[in-house]
C-alpha cells in the first residue's frame, strides 16, 4: 500500500494567510487550500454556504421560455407528464416537479421506466402512451440523447422540456433544453444533478416556496456523486439543514425506519443509509415505490412506504453479498489473471450487478464487469478504478455489443452470450497496451499526517465545518504512522469488521482486520461515534499497511542519515530529482533506503511499481526498497536519501531538502532515548537470551523489557556500541557480549547528534 499526499504543493504562506484572515486553525486552512480555494472571501463562503449563494434560475438560457410554457399549459388545463430516470436523482427530481406543478394547480402524471423491461432513458412506447393525454412532457435526469423520442412527441402534438445534466451529443429538436452542459449554455454552474435542475425550475416557478423541497434536492445531489463545490455544495448543505429541522414526511419516516436520527444527519449517513433505500426500489422492483415515499403527505402512508423500502434494502444487501462472493470465487478460480475482470452468472440479479462490480473493482483493484445471463443474453454493469477509463476500454469491442453506454468510471452493456470470451480477450489486449501497469497498484491519498494524541474531539468537531463531503470535497483523510494495535475485537454480522485501539484512540476497520500488537501505518477519517449518549472520538481506517521486514531494515540506514543533518549534508532539488527519474526513458531503478525516503517517494513520485529488496528480472522503471544488488539490466540508478549503497559510477545522490529534514527530525524523536533511561535499556539487552536469526528479532525481544520499540532499542544499541559496552558474538546466529564500563552518552556521536537536533540545536 502506498500513501500519497493529496496536495503536497500547498504553499505554507497561503495557508498561514488564510488561517490569519479567517481566524481558523492552520490545519483547517490547509484542508481548504488543498481543495483549490485560496481567496479568503471564497473560503468564507465555502465554510458558510447559504441561500444567497445560489444563482438566479433565469440565468439558464431556456428557463424563461420553459416557465412561460408551463404556465400556459396549466392555465389551459392541459395535463403535464414528468418522465424521470429510476435512480435516486431521477426519482427525487420527479418528486420535486410533481410537488411544484401540483402547487400551481397542474394535473401531473409521473412516468418512470422499468429497469428490467425498458431500461434507461425514454422509449417510443412510453412517449406514445403519455402523449395520449399530456400536452407537455418534462424529462428529468434523462432526455438529452432522446432525439427520436422528442421528435415523436412533438409530431404527436406535445411539447417537451428537457431537464438533464448528462453530456450532450446531437441535441433533440426542442427549444426547451435546460442542461448546464448544453453547448453555448451561459449558466455559471455546470455540475448540477438532474434533481438540482428540477429544483432550479421549481425556484423559477415558486420562488422561495421551492425551498420546501430542498431536502429532496440535497439528498439527490449527494446521492448522484456530482461535484460538491459551488452551487451543489449550497443545495446539499441546505438540504441537510432541512432534514435536521423540518424534513418532508417521507424522509422523516425513512430516517426512522433506517435507524437514523434526522437531527444528526450528515453527508456520510445520507450516502450510505438513505440514498441506498431510495435506489433499491428501482434496483429490485420499480422506482414508483420510492416516489410514493417522497410524495407522501401523511405519516401513516410515509411510514408504510419507508418500511417497505427498508425491507427491500435488506433483500438487496443479501443478494449483493451473494453475487459478490460468487463472482469473487470465479475470479480466484480462474487461471487467467486478467487486467479487466469479467464474470457472469445466470443467478446474478440485474439490478445489483453494478454494486457487485463496484465491490470487486475495489477488492481486486481492477476494472470489473459483472454480467447477468438470461436466455443467452448477458446484461450487466462495469465499474472502474481511479485512473482507468472503462468506457474507453470497452469501446474496443463495441461492434460485439447489443447495447452499450457509460462514462470513464461506470458503464452498462448488453451482449450475446456467445461473444463473452472474445470480448474478454479484446478488452484485456487493449488494457495491456493502453493502461500503465502502475494504475493497478493500490494506494491511498491522504490530506494531513496525525499523531494519535492529535486526533482529538476538538479536531473532529472542527472538520464538520467542511461538510457536506462528496465529489471534489472528500472527507479529510489522515495518516498515522507506526501505531501499535491493542484490544482488537472482531465485530459485525459475519465478524468481517474490527474494533481496536491505539493509545487512547478508538479505531474501526470495516471489512478488514487489525492484529493485536501489530504495528501499522493507517489512513482514514476522523469523527465522533455516538452511541447510548456516549461520544467517542473514532478513527475509521480505510487503508493500512502492517509494518514488514522492509520497515525494520530501514533502521540500519536511519541513524546515519539523521546524523548527516547535524553534519550539514549537501542538499538537492527534490522536484528536479523526481522529474529526472520520472522522465528517464532508460531502464532505471530508484533505490529507497530509509523510511524518510519512502515518505518522500510516496508524496512526490507518480505511482510506480515497487519491490522489496530485489528488483524484477525484466527491465522496467521501478522503485526498490533496501536494494541488495543492482540488476544487470539497470542502465541508471537513482538513490533517494542516505547513500547506504556503495556503488561506483552510479547516479546516487544524498538527498536533503526541507521536507526530508522535517520527516527525518520527526522520526528521530521516535528513536531518541534520554541519558537517564539508557541504563534501563542496557539492562534490557542483558535480559535477552539465546541467539537470534535477525537483529530485528533481538531488538524486539529487548523491547519487551522496556516497553520501548525496535527503533529506540536500535538507537540505544548503537550508543552502547560506540562506547564499546556491547559487541556482537561471532557465529551463525546473532547474540551479544556485554562489557564492563560506565555509560557516558556524550561520548557517543549518535547521541550527541540526536540531542543537538532534537533539543533545539541548529541544523
Amino acid at each position: 500500500m502506498r500513501f500519497i499526499r493529496r496536495n503536497s504543493q500547498n504553499s505554507q504562506s497561503i495557508v498561514n494567510a488564510l488561517a490569519s484572515e479567517l481566524k481558523i486553525p492552520e490545519i483547517l486552512a490547509s484542508l481548504i487550500v488543498s481543495r483549490g480555494i485560496t481567496d479568503p472571501f471564497e473560503a468564507a463562503r465555502f465554510l458558510n454556504p447559504c441561500k444567497d449563494d445560489l444563482h438566479d434560475p433565469f440565468l439558464f438560457d431556456a428557463m424563461e421560455g420553459a416557465v412561460e410554457l408551463i404556465k400556459e399549459m396549466i392555465d389551459a388545463e392541459v395535463p403535464i407528464a414528468v418522465y424521470s430516470d429510476f435512480d435516486c436523482d431521477g426519482v427525487c427530481g420527479a418528486a420535486i416537479l410533481k410537488n411544484t406543478l401540483e402547487r400551481l394547480g397542474a394535473e401531473v402524471r409521473v412516468y418512470i421506466p422499468d429497469r428490467f423491461t425498458e431500461g434507461y432513458g425514454t422509449n417510443a412506447n412510453a412517449i406514445e402512451m403519455l402523449t395520449e393525454d399530456a400536452g407537455l412532457i418534462i424529462t428529468v435526469d434523462c432526455g438529452i440523447t432522446s432525439v427520436d423520442d422528442v421528435a415523436l412527441a412533438r409530431d404527436m402534438g406535445a411539447e417537451v422540456i428537457i431537464l438533464d445534466h448528462h453530456e450532450c451529443g446531437e441535441l433533440p429538436d426542442t427549444p426547451y433544453i435546460i442542461n448546464p452542459k448544453r453547448p453555448g449554455e451561459s449558466y455559471p454552474d455546470k455540475f448540477l444533478c438532474g434533481a438540482g435542475i428540477a429544483f432550479k425550475l421549481s425556484q423559477a416557478l415558486l420562488g422561495d416556496a421551492a425551498f420546501d423541497c430542498i431536502d429532496i434536492a440535497g439528498m439527490a445531489t449527494i446521492g448522484d456523486i456530482v461535484s460538491l463545490m459551488g452551487e451543489n455544495r449550497v443545495i446539499a448543505a441546505l438540504g441537510i439543514d432541512k432534514i435536521r429541522t423540518a424534513p418532508c414526511e417521507g424522509i422523516r419516516q425513512l430516517c426512522l425506519k433506517a435507524g437514523v436520527d434526522n437531527k444528526k444527519i450528515n453527508s456520510y449517513i445520507m450516502s450510505f443509509r438513505l440514498v441506498p433505500r431510495i435506489n433499491v426500489a428501482g434496483r429490485l422492483e420499480h422506482a414508483y415505490k420510492a416516489l410514493d415515499l417522497l410524495c407522501a403527505e401523511d405519516a401513516k402512508t410515509a411510514a408504510k412506504c419507508a418500511e417497505y423500502l427498508n425491507d427491500l434494502n435488506e433483500q438487496r444487501r443479501t443478494i449483493q453479498h451473494s453475487i459478490t462472493e460468487l463472482a469473487r470465487e470465479q475470479v480466484l478460480a480462474s487461471a487467467k489473471k486478467d487486467d479487466v475482470i469479467m464474470v457472469r452468472g445466470n443467478d446474478f440479479h440485474r439490478g445489483v450487478v453494478g454494486l457487485a462490480a463496484s465491490a470487486l473493482a475495489s477488492h481486486f483493484n481492477r476494472p470489473t464487469i459483472v454480467l447477468s445471463e438470461e436466455n443467452g443474453v448477458l446484461t450487466g454493469s462495469a465499474r472502474s478504478i481511479e485512473g482507468v477509463n472503462i468506457h474507453e476500454i470497452m469501446s474496443a469491442a463495441s461492434e460485439h455489443y447489443i447495447k452499450f453506454g457509460g462514462h470513464s468510471q461506470a458503464a452498462g452493456v448488453t451482449m450475446d452470450e456467445s461473444v463473452f470470451e472474445e470480448v474478454r480477450a479484446i478488452l484485456n489486449d487493449y488494457a495491456q497496451t493502453h493502461v500503465p501497469r502502475e494504475a493497478y497498484l493500490p494506494f491511498m491519498v491522504y490530506d494531513e499526517e496525525l499523531m494519535p494524541y492529535e486526533a482529538t474531539e476538538e479536531l473532529a468537531c472542527l472538520l464538520e465545518s467542511l461538510e457536506p463531503f462528496g465529489q471534489d470535497n472528500p472527507m479529510p483523510v489522515f495518516i498515522m504512522r507506526d501505531i501499535r494495535i491493542k484490544d482488537s475485537v472482531k465485530m459485525g454480522r459475519n465478524f468481517e469488521h474490527t474494533r481496536a485501539k491505539t493509545d487512547d484512540l478508538r479505531l474501526v476497520r470495516f471489512g478488514g482486520e487489525l492484529e493485536n500488537d501489530g504495528i501499522y501505518t493507517v489512513s482514514g477519517t476522523l469523527g465522533i461515534n455516538e452511541y447510548a449518549d456516549n461520544r467517542t472520538v473514532q478513527f475509521v481506517v480505510d487503508g493500512c499497511e502492517k509494518r514488514s521486514d522492509r520497515e525494520t531494515k530501514y533502521i540500519r540506514g536511519f541513524l546515519k542519515e539523521a546524523c548527516a543533518l547535524e553534519a550539514g549534508a549537501d542538499t538537492n532539488d527534490i522536484d528536479k530529482f523526481i522529474s529526472d527519474f520520472s522522465s528517464d526513458k532508460s531502464a532505471c531503478v530508484l533505490a529507497v533506503c530509509t523510511k524518510a525516503g519512502e515518505i518522500i517517494a510516496d508524496e512526490k513520485l507518480p505511482i510506480c511499481e515497487a519491490f522489496d529488496d530485489q528488483a524484477p528480472k525484466t527491465p522496467c522503471k521501478c522503485v526498490v526498497y533496501n536494494l541488495k544488488s543492482v540488476p544487470e539490466w539497470c542502465e541508471k540508478l537513482y538513490l533517494l536519501a542516505s547513500p547506504s549503497l556503495k556503488i561506483k559510477n552510479s547516479n546516487a545522490v544524498l538527498f536533503m531538502d526541507e521536507m526530508s529534514r522535517n520527516s527525518i527530525m520527526r522520526e528521530m524523536a521516535e528513536y531518541f532515548v534520554p541519558e537517564d533511561m539508557l541504563l534501563a535499556y542496557f539492562e534490557a539487552f542483558k535480559k535477552t537470551n539465546g541467539k537470534y536469526d535477525t537483529i530485528s528479532l533481538l531488538l524486539a525481544d529487548a523491547a519487551k523489557h522496556t516497553g520501548g520499540t525496535i527503533k529506540d532499542m536500535w538507537f540505544a544499541l548503537n550508543v552502547f556500541f560506540e562506547q564499546k559496552l556491547i559487541a556482537f558474538a561471532k557465529g551463525d546466529k546473532i547474540s551479544l557480549i556485554y562489557k564492563k564500563g560506565e555509560i557516558a552518552a556524550e561520548n557517543s556521536v549518535v547521541y550527541r547528534s540526536f540531542k543537538k537536533i532534537l533539543m533545539g540545536g541548529t541544523v
